[in-house]
């Protein structure tokens, strides 16, 4: 029989094999190193040829879906255990108090989830001059009112840090969750503890400090601290669609800063579309002051006593000014001299066009999409006042740009503004039409 079941090639080559030689193997013992968290933190993982004022505490809430933009620069970074995440920004625009110029800022966002609680950090270098803050007498008309003027040296350095715990409830298809948190903003802008004696057009004749008579000003930094508790109950969103069928959410805040206390209350909610990829969002925001000295007015000669745009955080109040008037002094005319403002806003989300698009490995465009939107706002500043914007958001929605691996939304905002005539005829805007650049992404 062995003779029979004989197979010469395999004997032969499992003779050959046979004869190898047995290669001696190394062991091979890797060097252990202490893992550097601060060296392993700066992952960068998405990029945006354009600044994105991307927040976290806002982008929680969902307060608007897309956040404005302007010429510059956003890198997202994530640390490999992704419990430390942010951005780092370079912002390019207009000088907001001299539209002849141009300014650059430097922006950086850090949050970082590794324990409990989860803390939030902030940093805003330019954009503007330093601000000094203060109480301004008009003598003609026996009024006070707050003014603002940019400080002729010194560049404006803003930070904030937050800290929260979130709990998260979420079950059956439904993200739930409350969210206890505390916030402290500081700036370098100052505030003075003095009068400033002007004229009916704002001029500035003299000055006296109010705690001794005396000449000379006292300023203190401007701070803000803001104590509240957010919640939300909504629907998980589909792929298809941009907003939840479902949901409602709201947020409550205590804040104090050197303007005094204030409380600020936010309510909104989610409702199916006229199309199972549609959506629309109701919003309420409302802040009120609890301390208000009745005498704080502009003079009746109109607004030339404030007039500088200042960004609304580094005060701490939220912005509820409509969309469109982001680079006006509207968002600080409301946190000075308004003791009560309120917002509604409608948005309603329009997926189209599905085109698919990818002619090369470095670019898909999935599809476009058209947000209209509505706000109007009600505050009181030496009446009652009543500013408006109704106008749209085209996106166009990408899931691979160049070097960008993640959904990255870039669009155009087109908006009507309107309101009150004498806030309205203050402003001097060239047109009532709004153009601007607006971004959204996905990690």
């Amino acid at each position: 029989m062995a003779d029979r079941a004989v197979y010469p090639i395999a004997d032969m080559l499992t003779a050959q094999e046979n004869e190898l030689p047995i290669p001696e193997v190394k062991e091979y013992e890797p060097k252990v190193k202490h893992y550097s968290k601060v060296l392993n933190a700066l992952h960068v993982h998405s990029w945006v040829p354009m600044y994105i004022n991307y927040d976290s505490f806002s982008a929680s809430r969902g307060d608007y879906f897309y956040e404005s933009g302007c010429l510059g620069g956003t890198v997202f970074f994530q640390n490999l255990t992704g419990n430390l995440s942010g951005s780092l920004g370079v912002s390019w625009h207009t000088d907001m108090v001299d539209s002849t110029k141009t300014r650059a800022g430097f922006h950086a966002r850090v949050k970082y989830s590794g324990q409990y609680p989860v803390f939030d950090f902030a940093l805003d270098v330019g954009d503007r001059n330093r601000a000094k803050i203060g109480y301004a007498y008009v003598m003609d008309s026996d009024s006070v009112y707050v003014k603002s003027d940019p400080m002729m040296v010194g560049t404006y350095i803003g930070g904030a840090a937050g800290v929260s715990v979130p709990l998260n409830f979420s079950s059956g298809g439904y993200d739930r969750m409350v969210k206890p948190y505390a916030k402290l903003t500081m700036s370098n802008d100052v505030f003075g503890e003095a009068f400033g004696f002007c004229k009916q057009d704002g001029t500035q004749v003299g000055y006296t400090d109010l705690a001794t008579g005396e000449h000379g000003r006292w300023f203190h930094p401007n701070w803000f601290y803001r104590v509240g508790v957010e919640a939300w109950s909504k629907r998980d969103v589909a792929l298809s669609a941009l907003m939840p069928k479902f949901g409602i959410g709201g947020d409550i805040a205590y804040g104090s800063s050197a303007f005094g206390p204030s409380v600020f209350m936010s309510l909104y909610g989610y409702l199916p579309g006229l199309t199972g990829m549609q959506g629309m969002k109701l919003s309420l925001d409302a802040q009120s002051a609890l301390v208000y000295d009745g005498h704080l007015f502009m003079p009746d000669g109109g607004s030339k006593g404030y007039m500088l745009p200042i960004n609304p955080w580094a005060y701490g109040f939220e912005d509820l000014s409509p969309r469109g008037f982001d680079n006006t002094s509207i968002p600080a005319v409301l946190n000075l001299l308004s003791p009560f403002a309120l917002r509604l806003s409608f948005d309603y989300a329009i997926p189209f066009l599905s085109v698919d698009y990818a002619p090369g490995s470095a670019f898909y465009l999935r599809n476009f999409e058209l947000n209209p939107f509505a706000d109007c706002t009600l505050f009181s500043v030496n009446d009652r006042n009543m500013l408006y914007s109704a106008g749209a958001d085209l996106i166009m929605r990408f899931e691979k740009l160049l070097f960008i691996s993640n959904t990255l939304r870039l669009g155009l905002r087109t908006a009507y503004l309107g309101g009150s005539k004498s806030i309205m005829d203050g402003l001097n805007l060239s047109s009532p039409l709004y153009f601007g650049f607006v971004a959204g992404t996905e990690f």
